[in-house]
Parts: structure tokens; sequence; C-alpha cells
């Protein structure tokens, strides 16, 4: 059970409220009464202590209510939005390459989890393209990892330049560009040398055009970024 001491505290802190705005707002004159109840000195009388303990009660529940709402809105901000049971979805049959059709259903661990991990897909049309994708940056990294012979990017070493390469939709190129602190956060591998970058950008420019972006044709440009 809190004290005095503990609920004036509180009543104090949740409407920011001296001892002299306290003390009006439980009707005693004078603030000498607020100060000797906090220190233990003396106790309130029945009507000043019902008072307080209403007060404490109410600040206690709007903490609560105002907790819960936090919890709600982070939850609705975060959690993932799943499709109604019987929603038609496709996916990628690795065993046989296929595009099959499933219906989603909420009872079914394996199909919330493939759901959860973007595995499944609205339309036959995203999957054929998800498919392409794999295909193509699993080819891209392990030529990456060949050719960088076991060299990875270390963001720690300001002195280490890193290159990689992003696509300009503007002027619909594929630059080679190099970078010291920016990490552009970018699917593609970075590599350790300009050479190996404009290399990649050889052997897959156009397969990363048409696959992840839909676009045929290439221009090549070399850039720097700090």
């Amino acid at each position: 059970m809190e004290t005095v001491a503990e609920m004036m505290k509180v009543v104090k802190e949740y409407y920011n409220l001296n001892d002299t705005l306290l003390a009006v707002e439980l009707g005693v004159k004078s603030t000498g009464n607020i100060t000797q109840w906090r220190k233990g000195e003396t106790k309130p009388n029945k009507d000043r202590y019902i008072k307080l303990k209403s007060l404490y009660e109410k600040v206690m529940k709007l903490k609560e209510d105002q907790k819960e709402e936090t919890q709600v809105n982070v939850k609705e901000r975060y959690e993932l939005k799943y499709p109604e049971n019987g929603t038609l979805l496709f996916y990628n049959d690795i065993t046989t390459g296929a595009i099959r059709e499933i219906l989603y259903d909420a009872d079914k661990m394996d199909i919330v989890n493939a759901y959860s991990f973007g595995m499944l897909y609205k339309t036959r049309e995203e999957a054929i393209q998800k498919r392409l994708e794999f295909l193509l940056l699993k080819r891209i990294n392990d030529w990456a990892e060949e050719h960088n012979k076991g060299w990875i990017p270390n963001w720690e070493d300001e002195n280490e330049r890193r290159y990689f390469v992003e696509y300009d939709n503007r002027y619909e190129y594929l630059g080679c560009y190099s970078s010291i602190t920016i990490n552009p956060l970018s699917k593609l591998p970075y590599f350790k040398s300009e050479e190996l970058a404009r290399g990649f950008i050889d052997e897959f420019g156009e397969q990363i055009k048409e696959v992840l972006f839909n676009k045929k044709g290439i221009t090549l440009c070399i850039m720097g970024m700090n």
C-alpha cells in the first residue's frame, strides 16, 4: 500500500504541481501541511486522505490507459497484416520450379510462416518476378564472393574505400560508385576495387537492368561518393 508521501509524489509529477498547487487541489490552506505529510510528521485527516487517494488512483488509471494505448499503436504500426482466409496466393515450388497456387489459411503454420517470410505473393506475375530476382542475386553474390577473394567491406575502417553499383533511373545507367563512410544499403554486393565493380557491370549489367529495373540497354558511368 502506497504511503501518503508516495501518492503525493505521483500526483505532483503527473500534473506538474508544486506544494502550493497541490495544497489548493486538496483544499489545504497551508503548504506546511503538505511538507509535514511528505516527511511523515503528520497525517492528513480522513477527507484530505480520501481526496488524495482519489487523485492518485485517477493518475494511475490514466497512466495505465496511456500505456495500453501506446502498446496498441506500436503493435498496429509494426505488425504484419495477413490476408483473409481463402485468399488466393502464389509461390515458387523449389522442387519443380513451377508457380503454384495456394489458399491462405491462418490455421496452418507452414502457410502463415511462408507469408511472414515473404514467400507467398499476391499475383502470379509477382511470383515469377521474385523467382528471376532470386536466381540472379544468387549468381551475382557467388560471382562477387569469388572475385573479391574473401574480402568483405569493413565499415569500421574509415580508410577503406569500397565500390558498389547503383542505377540512375533518370539517365538509365548503371554507375560504379565508391565510398568510405556512406553505406548505401544496396542488395547488390560491394567490391574491393573499381576494376571489379566495372567487371561486375560488364558481366551482369544487362541482366540487372532487365530483371531488377525492367530496362534494357546499358550505359557505364564511373563516379565517386564520400
